[in-house]
């Protein structure tokens, strides 16, 4: 049978669609081949994303020496003092750390450095505790006079540690009366050297903050001192830019917040969009208030949570979100699910926040500030994603249903790949 000119135009232009279909199917599964790469790799790095890169010193001045006690991961001592991993397998064991009292005295306890004076006092270790996966050193430093006039001086020993290490120190000091006020300092914007006031100048027994080297010189006898403005203030800024990095820094809460994101991109109607967008403003907005309320009762109430099971649970979040915008393109009353949410989510930022160890005295300024950097950091990835989604629908109709698909089944994904990651 022979075919008309019209049948082989036909069945030409048919072949060539199938072409492009198949074409544009293996561009597909490569760009979701390299998307499973990529996510794979940041995985491992993210797996516990809450875990900051941190340090606490509690000093204690007495009459001409300084306790200090300084807990750390071993993550960070490992890069603090990298000769300690002896076989070189990338974690240090107790065998490892108790052996490496020397390299310990050496790269950690002589890199805190405390004069009085102007005078240097040298530090001895004392005492070397295993603590899970953490260790408690304890050292001595030793002055030719009397303890005042202190300058604690951290820069040698953050110069090792991880990029963006925090270092946070407390210090102990004895008013007249007996009684203990709490110093509180927290490595941010440069400030790596601390002068300690005398405790004849404090001005009340009450927690306070330590001022830094570049403040105003102590008021004269002849006058009360100033009051803690400026450290307040610093100590503001700290925790703002704190919560900030934290949940922009967490790719986790990133990609759950995508995921609440992606059903407004897969509407089409206009009026339907409006309402949509509105649905995803109360999603977010309970979000807000969970994870804000779960803070609040976790540093205020003085309870951990515990890690082993928070961090699975917000990959789970991650998981049910991304499988039922895939069952459920336009989801409705997602904020009734987005509120438990947030107070897993909660959880975990408060876990950051409670292994800083504040003092009764600052756990109020710091759950406000850290909490405002947190929902800055929600503000400024929520754009992006709203772009990225009315960009698809408007731009590409007709492919935004499978993107969304691909994107959904890659949130969903990541937060199986999550959770096998932090219970193994």
């Amino acid at each position: 049978m022979r075919l008309l000119p019209s049948h082989r135009g036909s069945l030409r232009a048919l072949d060539t669609s199938r072409s492009r279909a198949l074409a544009c199917g293996r561009r597909r599964v490569v760009l979701g081949a390299l998307a499973l790469a990529a996510l794979c790799a940041l995985l491992p790095a993210s797996a516990h994303a809450h875990r900051l890169g941190l340090s606490r010193g509690e000093y204690r001045p007495a009459d001409a020496h300084v306790d200090v006690t300084l807990s750390l991961a071993r993550e960070e001592l490992r890069a603090i003092a990298s000769a300690l991993d002896a076989d070189h397998d990338g974690a240090l064991q107790d065998a490892e750390i108790t052996a490496g009292r020397e390299t310990l005295a050496r790269r950690v306890t002589d890199a805190i450095e405390i004069t009085a004076r102007d005078i240097p006092c040298p530090a001895t270790l004392t005492d070397v505790q295993l603590d899970g996966d953490g260790v408690i050193l304890g050292s001595r430093h030793a002055c030719r006079g009397p303890a005042r006039a202190l300058v604690i001086d951290v820069r040698p020993l953050l110069r090792n540690a991880t990029p963006g290490h925090r270092h946070v120190g407390v210090v102990y000091l004895e008013t007249a009366g007996g009684e203990t006020s709490q110093r509180l300092f927290l490595t941010h914007f440069g400030q790596r050297v601390y002068e300690v006031p005398s405790p004849d100048d404090e001005p009340s027994p009450g927690p306070a903050l330590a001022s830094p080297v570049e403040s105003p010189a102590p008021a004269s006898p002849t006058r009360p001192p100033p009051a803690p403005t400026r450290a307040s203030s610093q100590l503001a800024l700290s925790f703002l830019r704190l919560g900030f990095e934290h949940i922009l820094g967490g790719l986790d809460h990133l990609v759950f917040l995508l995921g609440l994101c992606l059903p407004w991109g897969a509407t089409p109607a206009r009026a339907d969009a409006s309402s949509r967008l509105r649905a995803l403003i109360l999603a977010i907005t309970a979000f807000t208030v969970g994870h804000s309320i779960s803070l609040a009762l976790v540093t205020l109430g003085g309870w951990t949570p515990d890690p082993a099971w928070v961090e699975p649970a917000i990959a789970l979040s991650i998981v049910y979100v991304g499988l039922e915008n895939l069952g459920r393109p336009r989801p409705r009353r997602r904020f009734l699910l987005t509120l438990p949410f947030g107070l897993v989510h909660g959880l975990g930022f408060a876990g950051a926040l409670a292994e800083l160890g504040l003092p009764d005295g600052a756990r109020a300024l710091a759950l406000v500030c850290f909490n405002l950097g947190v929902e800055f950091g929600q503000l400024l990835a929520l754009p992006a994603y709203l772009a990225g989604a009315l960009a698809l629908r408007r731009l590409a109709p007709l492919r935004a249903p499978a993107a969304l698909r691909v994107v959904n089944l890659l949130v969903a994904l990541a937060g199986a790949l999550w959770f096998l990651a932090r219970v193994s």
